[in-house]
């Protein structure tokens, strides 16, 4: 388990597994700011008062590929990407 998922309580890891599961399945998720609409709306179901760093969501996703939990898929690879990648102008 990676660095930033051991500090994180076991409610923690289970709501990061619902966002991700929620934005693999919604296809209308295609940018960082339905994203954080997503995880507004799954924070406040469960109540959650600090936001989970971006990091543990691409751990969590790279973990579930590798598990073959979930299919890679290059739409949500872009939206936990922490920035943007420099084209070489």
């Amino acid at each position: 388990m990676s660095f930033v998922l051991n500090f994180m309580s076991k409610h923690s890891s289970d709501i990061i597994d619902e966002i991700i599961l929620s934005v693999t399945k919604n296809e209308e998720i295609l940018n960082k700011r339905d994203f954080q609409k997503l995880c507004n709306e799954i924070y406040a179901i469960h109540k959650t008062i600090k936001p989970i760093p971006n990091i543990a969501f691409i751990e969590r996703y790279h973990e579930m590929v590798s598990d073959a939990r979930i299919t890679p898929s290059a739409r949500v690879e872009k939206i936990f990407r922490k920035r943007g990648i420099r084209n070489q102008s």
